[in-house]
């Protein structure tokens, strides 16, 4: 990459921005910064947050020059702290905090991160399907109590189960799906895939839409969460559903945490209705210290970081360098 390009033009070019959570997934580190800037002299990066953003516009008056908003936290609200707004990149796949009629009728341009988290989610995936099956979850919890040997081990040996051969269903089946797939297949996996486009392929057995969802999720051995947050998808995976898997079969719930029923998936995994689950994402995040997913143990969970990696940040300001050339030169 160029990083001696000239700036477009001698005008500066003010972006809001929300990356300085101080965590390493949510912050816009110098290296990453001086990338920018090296290919765009003229780019100048304001920060603020949720917490400050009222006061920041107000106090602030290069708001009223900025044109771009760049992060995580976007709401419909700031559209009029920044009255001057042409472009919204949000470093995440989904858009449903983006009121998209609003957008277009004020002709802002929206673009998200998709594609950036697809290896991480499918390893993430991967590794929650075998963890499940192979039972090292159940290992583990013997470990805290220091009853690891085979005469306890042997107690779990009926949620024991092998991969290979084995049914998927993945919900919401985009470009993380397709991927996750290609991996299943590795495994001489059945991959079924619940999508409204139905668009060809080969790692793909059959095809269903939610509607009809009872009529394979029964056979499915693996049933791999990737939905979006839609009107239609609020709530999906309740009581209904999870009445209707396999005793045998586990959950992976990576999409967003509002598609799931909590209440109604814990007392799946407290009848033994399912044999496990694995949730990156929950209705509320954090998850709150009072909620009773932390005490239940046929249960895997991670904090919302299943789209994490360690080339995270290399990739998103590869993205909004990319994406920051084409809109300067529209």
């Amino acid at each position: 990459m160029d990083e001696k390009i000239q700036p477009y033009s001698e005008e500066h070019i003010y972006v809001i921005c929300d990356l300085i959570v101080p965590l390493n997934m949510y912050r816009l580190d110098e290296p990453f910064i001086s990338r920018i800037t090296a290919k765009f002299p003229n780019i100048n990066l304001i920060f603020t947050s949720p917490e400050t953003i009222f006061d920041d516009a107000n106090q602030n008056p290069l708001f009223k020059k900025a044109t771009i908003y760049l992060g995580n936290l976007f709401s419909m609200e700031y559209i009029k702290l920044i009255p001057g707004l042409k472009w919204i990149h949000l470093c995440s796949v989904g858009r449903d905090k983006v009121n998209e009629e609003l957008v277009k009728e004020k002709n802002i341009s929206v673009t998200s991160s998709g594609g950036i988290p697809n290896n991480p989610m499918v390893a993430s995936a991967i590794a929650f399907m075998s963890n499940m099956a192979r039972g090292v979850f159940r290992s583990h919890i013997l470990k805290q109590y220091k009853q690891l040997d085979r005469k306890n081990w042997d107690k779990t040996g009926d949620f024991i189960q092998d991969m290979y051969g084995q049914h998927v269903l993945i919900v919401g089946y985009g470009s993380i799906g397709s991927e996750l797939a290609k991996i299943c297949k590795a495994f001489d996996m059945k991959v079924s895939a619940i999508n409204r486009s139905h668009l060809p392929d080969n790692n793909v057995d059959y095809y269903y839409t939610l509607d009809n969802i009872s009529t394979c999720i029964n056979d499915a051995d693996f049933v791999v969460n990737l939905l979006p947050l839609t009107t239609e998808t609020f709530q999906f995976f309740t009581k209904k559903i999870f009445n209707k898997m396999n005793r045998k079969s586990f959950f992976v719930s990576l999409g967003r945490g509002e598609t799931v029923s909590e209440e109604d998936l814990i007392l799946a995994l407290k009848n033994k209705t399912i044999c496990a689950a694995a949730l990156d994402v929950f209705e509320i995040e954090p998850l709150p210290l009072n909620s009773p997913l932390w005490d239940i143990e046929n249960l895997i969970i991670t904090p919302h970081v299943a789209s994490y990696s360690n080339t995270y940040w290399d990739k998103q300001s590869n993205l909004f360098i990319d994406l920051l050339d084409d809109h300067l030169t529209k």
